[in-house]
């Protein structure tokens, strides 16, 4: 299963990290209106970044921030 994140502020940040830990970071994708966010958060993780799309036509679960 993919899980993905449209929205990595607080709310999105807090569950992406709860899911990396429990699913896996290769298993999630995020997504943010700003990408450098999205990108710092894929970093700490060690999961991916990429666009809104990309969410949502590769992953099973979407979450929305």
């Amino acid at each position: 299963m993919k899980y993905g994140f449209i929205g990595c502020g607080n709310m999105g940040g807090a569950v992406a990290r709860a899911v990396c830990k429990g699913a896996g970071a290769g298993d999630v994708l995020l997504a943010n209106r700003t990408p450098a966010k999205a990108q710092a958060l894929a970093e700490e993780l060690g999961c991916a970044c990429g666009t809104n799309e990309q969410v949502a036509s590769i992953c099973d679960f979407i979450f929305l921030g």
